[in-house]
């Protein structure tokens, strides 16, 4: 299985790459499996018109397992329907980076530059948004089994998503 690497996984965009301390690198060699396609777009795209150090992304919430495809939470005691619920899915993880740059884009617009790197989240409210994505991914879902499911509710329900 070829497993990608950090310089191959983000060939010609803008020198982003260098700027990235190299045991970041390391780690993302390692774990660019549990990562799709898309949410790699969606790092990329942001990272391509910001820099690192006041990118709504930072080294420690990369580190976090909890966002990364297949994870579940860590607590023993959470009941397996909900586990499953709160398991991240390819398109979880994607409305979750998606979730995390839009929060961040909307408190960065108020503040200069230079201090858009004190608005990244927490990891624990990281981890917090990658649980509310897998539960709307998986309320979208059920949703959409429902016979009055429409294209236009779910652009509604997305709408509402991103206003959290």
């Amino acid at each position: 299985m070829f497993v990608q690497t950090f310089e191959n996984m983000f060939p010609n965009s803008c020198s982003f790459s260098s700027e990235i301390p190299k045991k970041t690198k390391q780690h993302h060699n390692v774990s660019i499996r549990f990562h799709t396609k898309e949410a790699r777009d969606v790092l990329r795209s942001h990272l391509d018109r910001n820099k690192w150090k006041e990118a709504a992304i930072n080294t420690e919430q990369l580190r976090s397992t909890r966002w990364m495809v297949g994870s579940a939470p860590r607590a023993t005691q959470c009941p397996p329907e909900l586990r499953k619920a709160l398991t991240v899915t390819a398109h979880s993880q994607v409305l979750h980076l998606k979730l995390v740059v839009h929060t961040f884009a909307e408190a960065g617009r108020r503040v200069r530059a230079s201090a858009r790197g004190r608005l990244r989240l927490a990891t624990d409210a990281f981890e917090a948004h990658a649980d509310f994505a897998c539960l709307y991914s998986a309320t979208m879902l059920e949703a959409r089994q429902l016979s009055t499911w429409n294209q236009e509710k779910e652009d509604a329900i997305l709408k509402s998503y991103f206003q959290k």
